[in-house]
């Protein structure tokens, strides 16, 4: 983290025509109509609404956080200390990583695949997991990813919501640290733990808020409030594969591990979810383990 510095993006995403005819696809699949223009107009300010949506929704300032969007040319989220105070930088290309891994484990969550078609959702899904390390790859990627949103598309709203629910929590996350002062503090990781007991307080505020309006930013399914311990069962995922290709996390990370984090957050969480959201979260938890006995199975195959 660097202190004092000025985050800017190297640019925003645009559409094209062709992620235009994608957008429009995908809408009918869902049965919304679709307008170009207006569009554009969500995709200009849409994470910068989401935001500024979280920090009304909790009664925060919106002045006290400068949030900063845009491709950085780096999958992921963080709070920083700039120049003029506190900053949380978004790359857009961490909310396609979200979306990507999510809908991934809802296949694996809600489908039945033959032999043949988990191979090819495992070597999908571990280039989608590269992209975290490696945000140049975001269009090869995002190539790749379409098979999956076309062949799977009655997975799509609920992999979207959820998605939106787990970015929704990680931006909670980043706010608590800017609340707790840990940009003035040596980061470790009671740090990062006491920002997630935070997170999730603040999360299941903004759930309780929205729950009443279908417009709302982070209206969920009631399945779906589990999210922030699916967040961490997901980067459980990543920790595995990563260890199964030969990348081994430092014992004395300053980060805790995603199992660690999971304790916490249960701790915080498990006692109000709901029925829906246990038994997803279940299923879910079902699917992570299928997952990671394919990679495992994919692995000893290269090998």
């Amino acid at each position: 983290m660097d202190k004092g510095k000025n985050w800017r993006p190297k640019g925003k995403f645009i559409t094209t025509p062709q992620s235009i005819e994608a957008a429009e696809t995908v809408a009918s699949w869902t049965g919304r109509s679709f307008d170009p223009v207006e569009n554009q107009k969500v995709v200009d300010t849409y994470h910068e609404k989401m935001f500024g949506d979280l920090l009304l929704t909790l009664s925060l300032p919106t002045d006290t956080i400068e949030f900063i969007s845009g491709s950085f040319k780096m999958t992921t989220t963080f709070a920083a200390k700039g120049a003029a105070g506190d900053q949380i930088i978004l790359d857009e290309t961490f909310d396609f990583w979200t979306f990507g891994l999510a809908h991934y484990a809802c296949i694996a969550t809600f489908e039945v695949l033959d032999d043949e078609e988990w191979s090819k959702l495992i070597e999908n899904l571990g280039n989608m997991l590269l992209l975290y390390n490696d945000a140049h790859m975001y269009q090869t990627v995002r190539e790749g990813f379409w098979h999956y949103m076309e062949k799977y598309k009655q997975c799509l709203e609920f992999s979207h919501m959820l998605s939106k629910g787990i970015l929704g929590f990680i931006l909670c996350h980043e706010i608590a640290h800017c609340q707790l002062d840990h940009l003035n503090a040596k980061a470790s990781k009671a740090v990062e733990l006491e920002a997630d007991t935070l997170a999730v307080q603040h999360f299941l505020k903004i759930i309780h808020a929205n729950q009443a309006s279908d417009n709302a930013a982070f209206h969920l399914h009631p399945a779906q409030q589990a999210a922030p311990l699916i967040s961490m069962e997901l980067l459980n995922l990543h920790e595995t594969w990563l260890s199964l290709n030969g990348v081994f996390p430092s014992n004395d990370s300053l980060h805790p591990r995603a199992n660690e984090r999971k304790q916490n957050i249960e701790n915080e969480i498990s006692p109000v979810l709901n029925e829906d959201s246990v038994y997803f979260y279940e299923g879910f938890l079902n699917a992570m383990d299928d997952l990671k006995t394919q990679m495992r199975k994919s692995t000893s195959t290269a090998l």
